[in-house]
């Protein structure tokens, strides 16, 4: 466009003339009839669509629950690019769940903001008259989907952990998620459930729970989910589960730090492993434990950071 100026300006008389008419008129074109992206691609009809999850289906981050993150969902992100409504259960910043905030990164420093506790967040629109589009509840596990309705009837409550008010917050006494979702008659719905099922025993150094869901309870349950899912009539897209283990979460605190610390010298000083504070325990007479090296090079040990 720079040089099509350029050319123009350095013309002379009427050619001049009629080339920026031209250019003007053309640039001016009615294009009132373009609109933006269809909910309608192919076989796909996303006019109607529902997410069905747990953490990260919800847009969770930092250890909370708080609209500005939960804007970047992606399935509020695929509602967007598709132009189909999305209700999504907000909560007012900073949020509800112990938000992690980091305060600096030289030195690295960071603050734990125990929202819950404080009550500082709160649902926005927890009125909203008919079930919510993103049905993502933090912690819940395949058993949930299908028969969660409250924090007590979720399925680390039935175990014996704590009541968990996302449940309470998000479900709203309607029903289960997929109960909430089968009542939206959807065309397309989204699947992404069952790391829980691991990440929760594994994240907490096998204590809650103390085993992760049984192998063949998991299929039935899974089995059971696509099923009732099938039986709704939409499009089902369901995601993978990745191999927790896998995270940096647990590759790097264990093995890497067997090959960071310099045993040969500590051994020399006459301290051989570390000592570390068990999992749970935070009073003044916490319980302590000790690894050695190869301890933590085998994975034996699981030390949570925290």
């Amino acid at each position: 466009m720079k040089k099509l100026l350029n050319l123009i300006l350095s013309l002379k008389g009427s050619i001049a003339t009629v080339l920026l008419v031209v250019l003007i008129v053309s640039g001016c074109q009615d294009r009132t009839n373009l609109t933006g992206p269809s909910a309608k691609s192919g076989s796909a009809d996303l006019s109607r669509y529902v997410s069905i999850g747990n953490s990260i289906t919800a847009g969770y981050q930092s250890g909370a629950l708080y609209q500005s993150a939960q804007v970047y969902s992606y399935g509020n992100l695929i509602a967007q690019q598709v132009n189909s409504n999305y209700a999504i259960p907000f909560i007012s910043d900073p949020g509800l769940g112990g938000r992690i905030e980091v305060q600096s990164f030289d030195p690295a420093t960071g603050t734990l903001n125990l929202t819950i506790d404080n009550n500082v967040g709160a649902p926005i629109n927890s009125a909203y008259t008919s079930s919510y589009n993103n049905l993502g509840v933090p912690g819940a596990v395949v058993y949930d989907v299908l028969n969660a309705t409250s924090s007590t009837t979720c399925a680390s409550y039935l175990a014996g952990g704590s009541a968990n008010p996302y449940f309470d917050i998000i479900l709203r006494g309607r029903g289960s998620q997929y109960t909430q979702a089968k009542g939206l008659k959807p065309t397309f719905v989204t699947l992404w459930i069952g790391n829980n099922d691991v990440l929760g025993f594994a994240t907490s150094g096998g204590t809650s729970p103390s085993t992760p869901t049984d192998a063949n309870i998991f299929q039935a349950l899974y089995t059971q989910l696509g099923d009732s899912l099938a039986s709704i009539g939409a499009k089902v897209a369901v995601a993978n589960i990745p191999d927790v283990t896998a995270l940096p979460y647990f590759t790097t605190v264990g093995p890497k730090m067997a090959e960071a610390i310099p045993w040969a010298y500590l051994i020399s000083q006459g301290a051989p492993g570390m000592f570390y504070q068990v999992h749970g325990n935070t009073s003044a007479d916490a319980t302590f434990a000790y690894a050695d090296s190869t301890a933590l090079a085998g994975g034996t040990v699981l030390i949570t950071l925290w």
